[in-house]
């Protein structure tokens, strides 16, 4: 999990049998090579290869997903004098996201709340996920066009 670093770069790592490969969240960075590869486990939370969130709010929003904090409460007192970046700009290159066709599963997702996401993804494989990129945003937060999509 990347939490509000300033930039992170990771390089040809591989991570198996997790809820989430990666999970950035207001964190500018690069993934180039790799692969991310779901856990075959049951599980009654939706699994996701990677997973980017810029927020300005709220990081506990209703979702399957897995949350960073346990609830509201506990956001606010996190979020206390928090100042944010509003734009982030992540790369994704050169990797394979591999699911298990488990129901509500996401290969790469990205949620933009607040500020803007500036995405690239190219030269990469996402195969076996429920739904393979799931980009989506809620107002005002701006996606531009993808710089990249291969």
């Amino acid at each position: 999990m990347l939490f509000q670093s300033a930039s992170v770069d990771i390089v040809n790592t591989s991570t198996f049998n997790g809820q989430a490969g990666v999970y950035s969240i207001d964190t500018d960075g690069s993934i180039t090579g790799g692969r991310f590869e779901a856990s075959l486990v049951h599980s009654s939370v939706a699994k996701i290869g990677i997973r980017l969130n810029s927020s300005s709010s709220a990081l506990a929003q209703a979702t399957s997903f897995p949350q960073v904090y346990e609830d509201q409460v506990e956001l606010n007192g996190r979020e206390a004098g928090r100042v944010l970046d509003d734009n982030e700009t992540f790369t994704i290159s050169d990797v394979e996201i591999i699911g298990d066709a488990a129901t509500g599963s996401v290969g790469m997702y990205a949620y933009v709340d607040g500020g803007n996401l500036n995405l690239s993804f190219a030269n990469s494989e996402v195969s076996n996920w429920a739904r393979g990129v799931d980009i989506s945003r809620v107002s005002p937060a701006q996606l531009p066009p993808l710089q990249s999509w291969e």
